[in-house]
């Protein structure tokens, strides 16, 4: 997934999506006022225990999660967003 593909499919006042990569599966979370993700290794949503995910963050905008969040030391739209083939949307 690019850049502009990414910004188009969150363009929403709200909602919830997931997506999965070969190597990585999270979250994002979007609200008038925040964005809210987590990014974990494979596997994660199965587990049976409290853990946090291994990456999480909060930003203001679409374009401050991908100039500074990072997954793995990388940043995540450098290292996974390339990876992701698609944004499932879980609620409306």
């Amino acid at each position: 997934m690019t850049r502009n593909q990414f910004y188009e499919e969150l363009a929403v006042t709200g909602g919830q999506f997931n997506f999965r990569t070969a190597m990585h599966e999270g979250m994002i979370g979007i609200s008038p006022n925040s964005l809210v993700i987590w990014v974990d290794n494979i596997g994660f949503g199965e587990l049976k225990t409290d853990n946090e995910p291994m990456y999480f963050g909060e930003f203001q905008s679409i374009g401050e999660l991908l100039d500074s969040f990072k997954v793995d030391g990388k940043l995540f739209s450098e290292n996974v967003l390339p990876e992701i083939d698609k944004l499932y949307r879980l609620l409306t």
